[in-house]
């Protein structure tokens, strides 16, 4: 399902992004795809090609596959092999390389770095790639070139610092690249960084106005306005 933030902006499984871009020609990878729903609601709204990356096999399974959504069973890292994921059985079988949980069940699976899974698909330019990989994006992002993340026309991750709290300067590093390779930074969580937008300036270049909205009203502004109908609906 999608929901409006404003009218460029679509929210889809708590990942904002920035609409206006995304046609029926633009190309999605879609890194942590649980069970395929971001994928398939992004593609049903605009017809895209969608790449869904998903690590835990229950949720790989259930991905509906179609002429425009590709399914991969591979965990995103730093670099190609296999490692142990951890399966933690409730909400959607989720499950990590990195995080410390209590693992119901382990699996071995086979790793892909982003580069590695691009060159696989044979896709160079991405109109927008989602990362939700349980803690392993510092990992695959610090082993990505500049000159691959330069190609991601925009970017939104959620990020686990939140979870492990030793890998805030990890995050902070991530952030300050992004933005040094010509990412302008949206964040869109009041609490924590799990739903954060980066939109490449050489492809989608906003006013600073229009930043300032995205940044301040519409971070803070709708979250008011849902108090407040809330409160009205009483």
């Amino acid at each position: 399902m999608i929901e409006h933030r404003s009218s460029a902006l679509w929210v889809i499984q708590a990942h904002t992004i920035y609409a206006p871009t995304i046609d029926r020609d633009a190309i999605v990878v879609d890194l942590g795809a649980s069970d395929g729903v971001f994928s398939k609601a992004i593609n049903g709204a605009t017809g895209c090609h969608c790449y869904a990356v998903e690590a835990s096999p229950n949720n790989f399974a259930k991905i509906e596959t179609s002429d425009n959504i590709e399914k991969f069973h591979y965990a995103i890292k730093g670099s190609d092999g296999e490692a142990e994921f951890s399966i933690v059985d409730g909400y959607k079988h989720r499950g990590t390389l990195v995080l410390p949980v209590e693992a119901t069940s382990v699996v071995t699976i086979p790793t892909r770095s982003l580069e590695s899974l691009l060159d696989e698909i044979g896709v160079g330019e991405v109109d927008l790639l989602k990362i939700d990989i349980e803690g392993a994006e510092i990992e695959m992002l610090e082993s990505t070139s500049d000159e691959t993340l330069r190609s991601m026309k925009q970017i939104t991750i959620e990020f686990h610092d939140f979870v492990d709290p030793t890998t805030t300067e990890d995050v902070d590093r991530a952030i300050k690249r992004l933005d040094d390779l010509g990412f302008d930074s949206i964040f869109f969580s009041k609490r924590n960084r799990c739903d954060v937008l980066f939109l490449n300036r050489k492809y989608i270049r906003l006013s600073p106005q229009k930043l300032m909205f995205y940044r301040y009203f519409v971070k803070y502004g709708c979250g008011a306005m849902r108090i407040l109908g809330r409160y009205f609906a009483q």
